[in-house]
């Protein structure tokens, strides 16, 4: 997201404050979803930790980097909108609407619920690119012949994962494509070579089990943002449960002898934020912490470094907590107030 639109994202919500309207997350996206409902097939919700729209690697072997998002049909006739039932990401700072860009129409694939091609959504020059892809993979050589073999061996794959389909190439890309040290990265790679530049799967799990419906595009100039939400808690609120978090990392780090003093520097910063004012928001807070010395160290150093410690020790802070998305905001604003002055 370029500056000028970050400037109008923070001025549109002073405007509807000034005016008395209730700002949330649920009605701004119901208001959205009434205007658009002749083209709202058209439209993505993608889960942001920044006020940026950027890849989102997933972080499973072998799969592809991009940016991920829902189809906003899914959530809104599925009854997901509302903060406690988005699959992932419901607690990350800022919610895009985009939509795909025109001219990139026939490079998106769009998967069916029975894990084939959806011939009805994926235009012909798409479904053409997709099968070259295919018909590249299914060039083999005798050290893929030799390792697709010892895989299905090794992990008892059912013959009907043999068979070589869109599906089956995003469940097994290692196996399809012989090649056991398969980056994330080398996946995207692989398929922007052919000139598909996104999937869209509505109910296969064909991206991931686990997220039945999704989308992924490949590359940041397929996708148009049109509307950005503020997702994250208001007011007293946010700084309560962060203040909540850090207690609860206080009394973790006591349990432990060698950790006591950094528990004790972590137990001052939370004494600090309970004398901020009960209308201090994200944005000040994080002004707040960077310019206060003492502030800024123990939240860029010590909590990082004892969330480590908790982790290696059966005890992991959630990564889209409180604490952690408060961190990643200001290491980076951090960031860009370095870039300004450099």
């Amino acid at each position: 997201m370029n500056l000028s639109l970050k400037k109008i994202f923070i001025e549109a919500q002073r405007f509807s404050k000034e005016k008395g309207e209730k700002y949330s997350t649920f009605s701004q996206l119901q208001n959205f979803i009434q205007q658009h409902q002749q083209d709202l097939d058209n439209y993505f919700i993608s889960y942001q930790d920044i006020l940026k729209l950027g890849f989102n690697p997933r972080g499973g072997y072998g799969t592809a980097v991009g940016i991920y998002a829902y189809p906003l049909p899914f959530l809104a006739n599925n009854g997901q909108l509302s903060k406690s039932s988005v699959p992932v990401g419901r607690t990350r700072r800022y919610i895009f609407v985009f939509k795909i860009n025109p001219q990139y129409r026939n490079s998106i694939i769009y998967i069916a619920s029975n894990g084939e091609v959806d011939t009805q959504k994926t235009s012909g020059e798409a479904q053409g690119k997709l099968q070259k892809l295919l018909s590249s993979v299914a060039i083999e050589t005798p050290d893929q012949i030799a390792y697709k073999t010892q895989q299905s061996k090794q992990y008892n794959i059912p013959s009907q994962v043999k068979q070589l389909n869109i599906q089956n190439l995003l469940r097994n890309p290692t196996i399809y494509y012989g090649d056991k040290n398969l980056s994330q990265e080398k996946t995207t790679t692989l398929w922007m070579k052919f000139g598909i530049l996104g999937l869209v799967d509505e109910g296969s799990g064909s991206i991931y089990r686990n997220e039945p419906t999704q989308a992924v595009f490949f590359r940041k100039d397929v996708v148009q943002s049109v509307m950005v939400v503020d997702n994250s808690p208001r007011n007293k609120d946010y700084v309560r449960s962060l203040s909540g978090e850090l207690s609860q990392l206080y009394n973790a780090l006591m349990s432990k002898r060698n950790w006591h003093p950094t528990a004790e520097e972590i137990r001052n910063a939370t004494d600090k934020l309970g004398y901020l004012p009960s209308e201090t928001d994200r944005e000040e807070l994080i002004d707040r912490v960077l310019n206060d010395k003492e502030l800024r160290m123990v939240f860029l150093n010590t909590i990082p470094a004892a969330i480590k410690v908790l982790a290696s020790n059966g005890q992991p802070v959630e990564r889209n907590s409180p604490i952690n998305s408060f961190i990643r905001d200001l290491q980076y604003t951090q960031m860009q107030r370095r870039q300004k002055k450099s």
